[in-house]
């Protein structure tokens, strides 16, 4: 049976009373090993995790002695899951972030971006609020996954499978955006489905089956020039 497919804001308030705090899948994972990889030293500067869902890279930025970390989402269910003592939350949206130009030297932005369909004004908002120089690391799933099926399902407190609303954006539409906000792409990863993932992640042996040598997520840093 095929999952029905949810907004952003019905998703997350049916999932966020038992969405894990941290990566819970393969793919996740994978995502936050890459990431991490490349996303600069936060330590002293102003940080801010956008869309942060349950505060996952808020908390990484704390541990890593970022001066300040702020973490906004659109979701208030899911903001309910955050711990205060990683950061300064807040409900905002990543079309429209409540902090003035030029605030924050990092952003770091999680598995976010295939939510919203115009990715140049997201791409725009966050670099608005960059200083220059500043650095942006984000992720999203692979477009390549998403045209061949792939889809955030999850089980909602009713047992009955869902899926996110998702919008798959391709590296050239990336691309364009960052150059349109004054950004330039610094990075890219497309860490793939290998014997990698399969011996790092339990659990993760179906996956590696069935799409072997396909990249699993798409990371990318890009500074404000």
């Amino acid at each position: 049976m095929t999952p029905k497919e949810l907004g952003v804001l019905s998703a997350y308030a049916e999932w966020a009373s038992h969405y894990p705090p941290r990566a819970h899948n393969a793919l996740m994972r994978a995502e936050e090993k890459t990431l991490l990889e490349i996303m600069p030293d936060p330590r002293g500067k102003i940080a801010l995790d956008l869309a942060c869902g349950t505060g996952r890279y808020a908390r990484v930025l704390r541990e890593r002695n970022a001066r300040a970390v702020f973490g906004i989402d659109l979701s208030r269910e899911m903001l309910a899951q955050t711990n205060s003592n990683d950061a300064v939350f807040a409900r905002g949206d990543l079309l429209n972030i409540p902090f003035p130009n030029s605030f924050f030297e990092i952003i770091v932005c999680g598995l976010a971006l295939g939510h919203v369909e115009n990715l140049t004004q997201a791409i725009g908002e966050s670099a608005r609020v960059l200083k220059r120089g500043g650095i942006i690391v984000y992720s999203d799933f692979h477009p390549l996954g998403y045209l061949a099926g792939w889809r955030r399902e999850f089980s909602g407190r009713d047992g009955k499978r869902h899926a996110v609303k998702h919008f798959a954006h391709l590296y050239a539409d990336h691309a364009l955006a960052c150059r349109a906000a004054g950004l330039t792409i610094t990075a890219v990863r497309e860490p793939i489905i290998g014997r990698e993932i399969r011996e790092e992640f339990p659990g993760s042996d179906s996956i590696y089956r069935q799409w072997r040598g396909w990249p699993a997520v798409l990371v990318l840093r890009a500074e404000k020039i």
